[in-house]
C-alpha cells in the first residue's frame, strides 16, 4: 500500500464504520440498546474497532517507512557508487568497478558488463562473482547472443524470473555455473547503446535465489546511466592518452627522419614506424620510378622478399590506385570489399593480406609513392589511424624529398668544386707549366747557338719555377686531404691543416678562438667553403706576402660567424693587378666561396702593413652585417 492509498483509507474507513454502526444500531440493536448494558456494549465495540483500525494503519505506516528507508539506503548507495566510478579513468578498472558495485547495490550472486567496440561486437567483457579458475574453464567470453543480445537489440531493461524458461535464452556453455533469475539493462550514452550490464541470481537474506523486483530494475537502470557516463569518460581519457602517445611518437619519428639524408635509412625507419604506430603485421613503402612512372616496392617489413617481384604500371594495384587518386585507400577485407578499389592487388595476393590502409607520399603537389600497413585478417581502420599514417607519410615524403635535393646539391657542389679546382690549376699550375715550357724552348735555342751562360740562367729560373710548382702541389694535396664530417669538427680540421701548413711553409700560424664551454662550429654546409678560403688565403701569404707570421681568428657571435686571416707581410693594393699583369684569381675564388654560403668578403691591405681578409656569415639577419660590427680588430 502506498501513502496516497493510506490517506483514503483513513478518511473512508471511519465513514464506512459509522455507516455500518448506524445501520446496525437502528435495525438490529434497538432492543439491545434499550437494555441497561447497551451503552457499555456500544462503547466497547467502538473501542475495539478503533484499536484494530489504528493497528492496521500504523502497521502500514511502519511498512511504508521501512520501504522508504530501504529506498533511501539504496539511493545513498547509488550516489556513493556513482561517486566511486569517477575515481578511476582506466577503462578496465572502471568496468570492474561497475560490475562489482552493481552486484552489491542490488544483491546478486553474479554480474557482468559488456562494452561494444567497432562493428557492434562486444569488445570487452568483465565478470564479477566468478572465480578466476571458473572463468578459465568457461573459455572465451560470450559473443552477444541470447538474453545478452536481446538487451542490446531492444535497448531496454529485461527482467526474467527463470532464464531457462525464457524463449530468448540460448543456454550456457560447458562448465558455466547454473543461473536462475536475470536482470539486464543497456548502457546508453548520447542516445546510443554502448554496452550492457546484467546480474543473475538475486540473493535474499535466506540465502536462496529469487526473482529481481521492479525496484531492482529501476535502481540498476539509474546506476547504468551513471556507468555509461563513466565508461565514456574512461574511453575519452584513453583516446586522449593514446593520441598524446601517438603525437609524441610522431614527433620523435619526424625528428629522426629530418636528421637523415640517405633514402636507404629513411625508408626502413618510416616503414617500421608505420607498422608500430598502427599496430599491424606488415608495412611497406613503394616509390614511383623517375622516367618510367612504374611503382616498385622498396621495402616490406613483416613480409617476405617476394615483394621485389612486384612492379606496377601507373594506376595498377593498391599503390598505383592511391598514386593516381592522391587519396588514402582503406580495405577492411579484400575478399569481401567492393566499391571504388583497384581490380587487382598483387602485393596482397602475394603476401596473403586481407586488410590494408594505404596513404600517398606527396611533396610539392605531386604524389611519388605510397606508405601502406596491412594485416592477414580482416580489420577496420578508424579515422584517427588514417590521419596518423597520413601525417607519417607527409614526414616521410619531406624527408625523401630533402634527401633527393641534398643529393642534387651535393652533386652540384662537387661540380662547382671541380670547376674551382680546375680554374685554380689553370691559373696557377697551368700557367707555371706554360712558363716552364717557354723557358725550356728558350734554353734549347740558347744551347743551339752556344750561349751556355744564358742557358744556365734560364735553367736556374726553371729550377725556381719547379720548386714553386712543387710547393703548390704539396699545398694542394694537404688541402684536399683535410676532410670534414659530422664526427670531425671544423676547428679540428682547421688545426690539423694549420699544423701541416707551418711544417711545409715554415710560416708560423696562430689560431685564435674564443674560450667557450663548447667548440663553436659553423653550419655544416659552410665548413668546407670556410676551410678552402683559409687555405687559399694562406697560400697567398706563402707565395706573395713575404710574411713572418699569420693569424687565423674564428669568432661566432649572435649576429654572424666571423673568420679573419691576416699577416704581417708586404701588403698590396687590392684594386691593382699583380705585377705579372694577371687578375687576382685567388681573391675572386675566395669571394665566390663566401658568397656561395650567404656571406660577405672583404680584403684590407696596405703597402708594408700586411693583409687582412674578413669573411662574415650572417646568423639571423642576412645582409645586415657590416664591417662596423667586426668583433675581430686588426690587432697589429
Amino acid at each position: 500500500m502506498k501513502y496516497q492509498h493510506l490517506r483514503w483509507v483513513t478518511v473512508v474507513g471511519p465513514a464506512i464504520f459509522l455507516g455500518i454502526f448506524e445501520y446496525a444500531r437502528h435495525s438490529l440493536l434497538d432492543h439491545v440498546l434499550s437494555m441497561g448494558m447497551g451503552s457499555v456494549l456500544v462503547v466497547l465495540a467502538v473501542l475495539a474497532t478503533s484499536y484494530v483500525f489504528s493497528h492496521f494503519i500504523f502497521a502500514v505506516i511502519v511498512r511504508l517507512q521501512g520501504d522508504l528507508a530501504g529506498r533511501n539506503q539504496r539511493l545513498t548507495a547509488l550516489n556513493r557508487a556513482g561517486l566511486t566510478l569517477t575515481s578511476d579513468l582506466a577503462l578496465e578498472a572502471v568496468l570492474q568497478r561497475i560490475v562489482d558495485l552493481s552486484r552489491g547495490l542490488i544483491g546478486a550472486r553474479y554480474g557482468a558488463v559488456g562494452v561494444l567496440g567497432e562493428g557492434d561486437a562486444i569488445e570487452q567483457f568483465i565478470t564479477s562473482g566468478l572465480a578466476e579458475a571458473a572463468q578459465r574453464r568457461i573459455g572465451a567470453p560470450p559473443g552477444g547472443r541470447g538474453l545478452l543480445r536481446a538487451v542490446l537489440m531492444e535497448g531496454k531493461a529485461i527482467r526474467v524470473a527463470d532464464i531457462a524458461h525464457d524463449p530468448r535464452s540460448v543456454g550456457f556453455p560447458p562448465h558455466h555455473p547454473p543461473m536462475t533469475s536475470f536482470l539486464g539493462v543497456p548502457l546508453v550514452s548520447a542516445g546510443r547503446v554502448i554496452g550492457n550490464l546484467y546480474l543473475a541470481d538475486k540473493i535474499e537474506p535466506t540465502g536462496g535465489p529469487v526473482a529481481f523486483s521492479e525496484d531492482d530494475e529501476r535502481v540498476l537502470a539509474l546506476f547504468a546511466a551513471q556507468a555509461a557516463v563513466a565508461i565514456e569518460n574512461a574511453r575519452l581519457y584513453a583516446a586522449a592518452a593514446r593520441r598524446e602517445r601517438d603525437a609524441l611518437a610522431l614527433y620523435e619519428t619526424g625528428t629522426e627522419l629530418a636528421a637523415l639524408l640517405d633514402p636507404d635509412q629513411i625508408i626502413p625507419l618510416a616503414t617500421q614506424k608505420a607498422r608500430d604506430l598502427i599496430g599491424t603485421e606488415v608495412a611497406g613503402l613503394s616509390l614511383v620510378e623517375e622516367g618510367t612512372g612504374d611503382l616498385t616496392w622498396r621495402l616490406l617489413v613483416g613480409g617476405s622478399d617476394r615483394f621485389r617481384q612486384v612492379r606496377l604500371q601507373p594506376g595498377e594495384g593498391i599503390a598505383g590506385h592511391v598514386v593516381q587518386t592522391g587519396f588514402p585507400l582503406v580495405i577492411t577485407d579484400w575478399e569481401q570489399s567492393g566499391g571504388e578499389r583497384p581490380a587487382t592487388a598483387p602485393i596482397l595476393a602475394l603476401e596473403g593480406l586481407r586488410a590494408a590502409l594505404t596513404v600517398p607520399l606527396r611533396s610539392g603537389g605531386r604524389t611519388f609513392g605510397v606508405l601502406m600497413v596491412a594485416c592477414r585478417a580482416p580489420r577496420t581502420f578508424n579515422e584517427h589511424q588514417i590521419v596518423l599514417l597520413s601525417c607519417l607519410a607527409n614526414q616521410t615524403a619531406v624527408a625523401l624529398e630533402n634527401a633527393r635535393l641534398y643529393e642534387k646539391v651535393q652533386s652540384l657542389a662537387v661540380l662547382e668544386e671541380r670547376e674551382r679546382i680546375a680554374r685554380e690549376m689553370h691559373d696557377g699550375l697551368g700557367q707555371v707549366l706554360g712558363y716552364v715550357n717557354t723557358k725550356t724552348l728558350a734554353v734549347a735555342r740558347l744551347l743551339d747557338v752556344g750561349k751556355v751562360d744564358e742557358a744556365r740562367a734560364q735553367v736556374a729560373q726553371l729550377e725556381t719555377a719547379a720548386k714553386a710548382v712543387y710547393a703548390d702541389v704539396r699545398e694542394a694535396i694537404l688541402g684536399l686531404r683535410t676532410t670534414l664530417g659530422p664526427e670531425r669538427g671544423f676547428l679540428t680540421a682547421l688545426r690539423e691543416y694549420l699544423e701541416g701548413f707551418e711544417q711545409q711553409s715554415g710560416i708560423p700560424v696562430e689560431l685564435q678562438v674564443p674560450e667557450t664551454a663548447t667548440e663553436p662550429r659553423p653550419p655544416f654546409a659552410a665548413e668546407l667553403q670556410l676551410l678552402r678560403i683559409v687555405q687559399e688565403a694562406l697560400a697567398n701569404v706563402r707565395k706573395h706576402a713575404q710574411a713572418s707570421r699569420a693569424v687565423v681568428r674564428f669568432t661566432p657571435t649572435a649576429a654572424a660567424l666571423w673568420l679573419v686571416i691576416e699577416d704581417d707581410g708586404q701588403g698590396f693594393d687590392p684594386a691593382r693587378l699583380t705585377p705579372e699583369g694577371r687578375p687576382r684569381f685567388g681573391l675572386q675564388t675566395m669571394r665566390e666561396r663566401a658568397e656561395a654560403i650567404g656571406g660577405t668578403f672583404a680584403v684590407e691591405s696596405e703597402a708594408s702593413a700586411g693583409t687582412r681578409v674578413v669573411i662574415a656569415i650572417p646568423q639571423e639577419q642576412p645582409g645586415e652585417v657590416s664591417d662596423a660590427a667586426d668583433p675581430c680588430p686588426a690587432g697589429r
